[in-house]
């Protein structure tokens, strides 16, 4: 198995995938949570994110293996009652995993800008989503989250404490690109 660390990263907005791809997802999608299903995800479901304009499954892959150790999804979600100089559409941030020997490493960073890119060509100005609060798994997720200028606007209560987050696209890459030239 290749490290990351040490061979060159190609991160990408997937439009095409293999078999393989599709089983490494499905590694991903377990290293969220280990009550999740670690087979491979459907072509079905991998084509939500890869034959729609406005949806993206942005993949970090080692080039030298082709290994996919981190991802996310965006799905760009229509805002009918903006104001003319408002955004038309904010970004639903999901499926954000990195393979857990692959942490902390940088990965989900360069994952995050490449996503952020992404939604400033749509002219995506916003993303949501929501972190479980109860799963210690997410700890780290959610304070590099919050470091690098998401804000938690509702949060949760009762046991499972899903909150909910904000995220300006202008804000986190300026955050996640400091001192990166």
């Amino acid at each position: 198995m290749a490290n990351p660390e040490k061979s060159e990263l190609i991160v990408e907005r997937l439009q095409t995938y293999t078999s393989k791809d599709a089983e490494q997802l499905g590694l991903l999608r377990n290293a969220l949570s280990s009550d999740r299903s670690s087979d491979a995800l459907s072509p079905r479901r991998i084509a939500l994110f890869t034959e729609h304009e406005e949806r993206a499954l942005i993949a970090a892959r080692v080039a030298d293996s082709g290994r996919i150790v981190a991802c996310e999804t965006i799905a760009g979600t229509p805002v009918l009652e903006a104001r003319e100089e408002d955004s038309d559409m904010f970004g639903w941030l999901g499926f954000v995993s990195t393979l857990p020997e692959d942490r902390n490493l940088g990965i989900g960073k360069q994952v995050a800008i490449a996503g952020m890119r992404w939604c400033q060509d749509l002219d995506i100005r916003e993303l949501k989503f929501t972190s479980n609060s109860h799963n210690t798994e997410r700890a780290i997720a959610r304070a590099t989250y919050l470091k690098y200028g998401a804000v938690i606007v509702a949060k949760g209560v009762g046991p499972k404490d899903t909150d909910m987050f904000n995220w300006s696209v202008q804000t986190g890459l300026e955050k996640l690109t400091a001192g990166i030239s």
